[in-house]
């Protein structure tokens, strides 16, 4: 099995944070997001997935991130300038069953990032997530050709499509930038306005209870 454990993730990305840190100066921009394509998201209820698997997710999606953010951000506080962005989800607020410790793990990256925000504020460094809702990557595609669920998926959204990548490093982008240079702790859902349908799936008022 491979060990994708936040300690070897960390390992790995050794020679590129040390280019960052020291060979271009200084690191004023970390993006995080989860490198989840050998680690499989386990598709089970919490009341039967095992500790190990929850662990493993909880691992990557949320030490990970910190871990990271420990690395990255002691420069940026030196510096007094940087700008943290956390790839959460629509599901860190928005339970998804049958995901076993995915929703879990996003929530915690969106308090994170929050915690972030507060504490290293003073030393000029922001922190913000970016939630993607329905996306359609290379990692999901397989579940796109399923016939009718692309557009089943579409019509929940009241924008009518599904997010691309493009829509989500937009949006980092703008983050990133100085004319989001007093936004920090700031959760941004990139969804297409799925988050704000609840009240859809209410049964409408009878016409003439309405009236009355």
């Amino acid at each position: 099995m491979t060990d994708w454990t936040p300690d070897r993730r960390l390992r790995i990305c050794d020679q590129p944070i040390r280019i960052a840190n020291e060979g271009y100066d200084r690191c004023l921009l970390r993006v995080k997001s989860r490198r989840s394509a050998r680690l499989p998201r386990p598709t089970k209820l919490l009341r039967v997935v095992s500790v190990t698997e929850g662990k493993r997710v909880l691992d990557v999606n949320l030490t990970g991130y910190l871990r990271c953010a420990q690395i990255f951000g002691k420069p940026m506080c030196d510096n007094r300038s940087g700008s943290l962005i956390h790839i959460a989800s629509v599901s860190g607020n928005h339970p998804q069953a049958n995901s076993a410790s995915y929703s879990p793990s996003k929530a915690g990256v969106l308090m994170l990032s929050r915690t972030l925000a507060f504490e290293w504020g003073p030393f000029g460094v922001r922190s913000n997530t970016v939630s993607p809702g329905m996306t359609r990557t290379p990692l999901t595609e397989p579940m796109y050709q399923i016939p009718g669920l692309l557009e089943l998926r579409s019509k929940l959204a009241p924008l009518g499509r599904i997010a691309s990548p493009q829509d989500i490093a937009d949006a980092c982008a703008w983050i990133a930038s100085d004319r989001a240079a007093y936004v920090t702790g700031q959760d941004v859902a990139i969804d297409g306005g799925l988050g704000q349908t609840l009240m859809s799936h209410a049964q409408a008022r009878p016409a003439q209870a309405a009236a009355q």
